[in-house]
């Protein structure tokens, strides 16, 4: 019996066929992506001349400043650390200070007033004791001239509208006495002539 391999071979020729188109697809590919690449790489290369290489030359020298500024900045930025901290002591130092000033002159302040208030009742105290010492002797002399004899009181108090004015008249003169001894007894008041016609 013979077999027959027609659709066999002429389907293993299609395969064949596919298989040499998918070969060269594949090539061709290749071949593409190859150029592609060059083609990316000639662009970066030229971006990186026209671009990054200027501002490469650029900004070097501005980080080798930088790093020249940085060490140099190193001993100041180390002692302005030191200076922070002596004024920030210092600002302690001076709180505390301020604080037990602020607390002294509470003190003081209570204790003036304190003294103050012992001052004013002390004061108090002795313009009352004074004021009744002025009332106690000034009624004491009016009491005085009050109670002296014949008006002796009014004679020193002073004069007022209300009371009438004497006359301004002289004190009568008294006649001398006489220093002759009468043997029953002195004459009369106010003369020289002895009682019953008596002669001396």
């Amino acid at each position: 019996m013979v077999v027959d391999l027609t659709t066999t071979n002429i389907l293993l020729g299609i395969m064949a066929v596919v298989s040499l188109i998918e070969g060269l697809a594949l090539v061709a590919a290749g071949i593409m992506g190859m150029r592609m690449y060059r083609q990316v790489t000639e662009q970066i290369q030229a971006v990186e001349q026209r671009h990054l290489v200027p501002l490469t030359n650029h900004v070097l020298p501005l980080l080798d400043d930088a790093k020249k500024l940085t060490t140099q900045a190193s001993p100041v930025i180390d002692e302005a650390k030191v200076v922070m901290q002596s004024v920030q002591r210092m600002a302690e130092r001076v709180e505390h200070s301020l604080s037990r000033i602020d607390n002294s002159v509470q003190g003081t302040i209570d204790t003036a007033e304190h003294a103050v208030d012992r001052v004013q009742v002390g004061a108090r105290k002795t313009a009352g004791t004074l004021v009744g010492v002025v009332r106690g002797v000034r009624t004491a002399i009016e009491t005085f001239l009050t109670d002296q004899p014949n008006g002796a009181g009014s004679r020193y108090a002073p004069p007022t509208p209300d009371m009438p004015r004497r006359p301004a008249t002289s004190s009568p003169q008294t006649p001398p006495r006489s220093h002759v001894v009468y043997p029953d007894g002195p004459p009369y008041p106010g003369n020289n002539v002895p009682p019953s016609g008596r002669t001396s």
